[in-house]
Order: C-alpha cells, then sequence, then structure tokens
C-alpha cells in the first residue's frame, strides 16, 4: 500500500544507529534477487518496542528522531501495522508538515475506510488548516462509524460553530454531553456557541458547569471572567481572570 513506500536517507540511517538500532530497514529498498541474508534481521527490534522508543522520543520533542524511528518501523512493518503510521501522521503534522500527514492518514483510511484514530487525525487536521467542509464530512462519518462515542459528536459541534451554524453545533455538543456527562471542554464550547447568540446567562452557567468538572480549564475560567466582566460583575470576575493567568501554560 502507498503507506509502506517510505524512504530512509542516509542521514535517517545514522539516527537509528546513534540511537542503538541496527538492522534491516535499508534490506528491504535493495534491488530484487540481491542477497538479503547479510542483515541479521533479530538484530532488529519488534515493532512494539520500537514504537514506545518513539513515543518516548515525541514525549520529549525530540520529533525529527521519532520520526526517523517511525519510517523504519512502516518500512518493515505490514500494513496492518496501523499504529506506526498514524504515530508518523502525528510526527509530521506536530513538525508542520500537514500535506505529508495527510497523505499517511489516507492510506490508513485507504485500506481501514472506518478506523477511527485516522479518522480522528484527518479531521483534526482539516479543520486546523480551515477545511471544514471537509472535516465536517469526516466527522459526520466517524458518528455514523462509532455512534456511542462523544468525540466526534464533539469535533463535529467544533466544526459547525466555525462555520456559523450554532444550532447545528448546539445540538451536536449536547449530544457529546449525553453520551459523556464528563467529556472535558464540552460545556466551555456550549458556553461559547451561546455567547455568540447573546445567551449570556446561559453561556455564564455553561463555564459554571465545565468547572465543576473541569476545575484546571483556562478557557473556562478565561471565558467565564469575560462575561462576568461584561455585565459588570467585577467581584465575580476577577478570581476566574486569576486562575486563569496562574493555570495558563509558560510560554
Amino acid at each position: 500500500g502507498e503507506a509502506t513506500a517510505v524512504q530512509l536517507s542516509e542521514s535517517e540511517k545514522r539516527v537509528l544507529s546513534g540511537l542503538g538500532y541496527v538492522g534491516g530497514a535499508a534490506n528491504s529498498k535493495l534491488p530484487p534477487g540481491t542477497e538479503t541474508t547479510l542483515v541479521d534481521v533479530k538484530d532488529m527490534l519488534p515493532f512494539n518496542e520500537a514504537t514506545q522508543t518513539a513515543i518516548g522520543l515525541m514525549e520529549q520533542r525530540r520529533l525529527p528522531e521519532a520520526e526517523v524511528v517511525l519510517k523504519k518501523i512502516v518500512a518493515e512493518s505490514p500494513p496492518e501495522h496501523v499504529s506506526s503510521r498514524l504515530y508518523l501522521g502525528t510526527v509530521l503534522e506536530q513538525q508542520g508538515r500537514l500535506k505529508e500527514a495527510e497523505v499517511i492518514y489516507k492510506a490508513v483510511l485507504q485500506q481501514r475506510p472506518d478506523d477511527t484514530n485516522a479518522l480522528f487525525h484527518l479531521g483534526g487536521l482539516y479543520a486546523e488548516q480551515g477545511r471544514l467542509a471537509e472535516a465536517i464530512k469526516i466527522f459526520e462519518h466517524s458518528i455514523v462509524v462509532e455512534p456511542e462515542a462523544a468525540q466526534p459528536h464533539f469535533n463535529l459541534g467544533l466544526a459547525r460553530a466555525r462555520l456559523g451554524d450554532p444550532e447545528s453545533a448546539q445540538r451536536e455538543l449536547e449530544d457529546a454531553l449525553l453520551l459523556d456527562p464528563l467529556f472535558p471542554g464540552v460545556r466551555s464550547a456550549l458556553g461559547n456557541v451561546l455567547s455568540r447568540q447573546g445567551r449570556v446567562d446561559e453561556a455564564i452557567a455553561a463555564y459554571e458547569d465545565e468547572l465543576k468538572v473541569n476545575p484546571h480549564s483556562v478557557e473556562a475560567h478565561a471565558n467565564l471572567a469575560t462575561q462576568l466582566g461584561g455585565q459588570q460583575r467585577l467581584a465575580e470576575a476577577r478570581p476566574h481572570f486569576a486562575e486563569a493567568v496562574r493555570l495558563a501554560p509558560k510560554s
């Protein structure tokens, strides 16, 4: 399949060597008929162990190294080893190489059209690029594939809100809450939708409800402070503003 056509450059092979890898990644690229017994396959790390190594590199933000490890796994593993391909797409996406990530996600979906993880990643990629109509199609398909999951409804609600369809967005977000009352971020997103419709009291209630289940939400604290401040309820707004500043990631 398309996802298996991964080439490792000489510099990438050196990175692998520096990480302690030996094995046959390059071996699979030799011309047909070439002697293939020169590589000791037993020296290759198992795919799962190698994937864990890549995840560790991703967590350390060592993305180029993680990319090389994942390319090795993809080059050597059968097409059914989908997780390594999705991780590779994620690493590419985190490095801003969105087109390459899109190719990988689409290749997985060509093989497995109902793979929920691939749908999640491709839909999110489209949404990130502002390709909302394409994102919505993906999220709608995700709901068909996984009707009891809250995440696709949440994603669809966010996309519809960005398209300026607050009624549909509200329905999807409320559906997400019905499926998972503790899903983080849904009530905050619902508050945003209500706020844009001028339904300030309902928006405030939604932000307050979000903080009951997700007390460390920077967005909920900040938006609640904004709405309360807009109503001149400054004494109530100040602690939420202060908490948003305290919780906000430091650059």
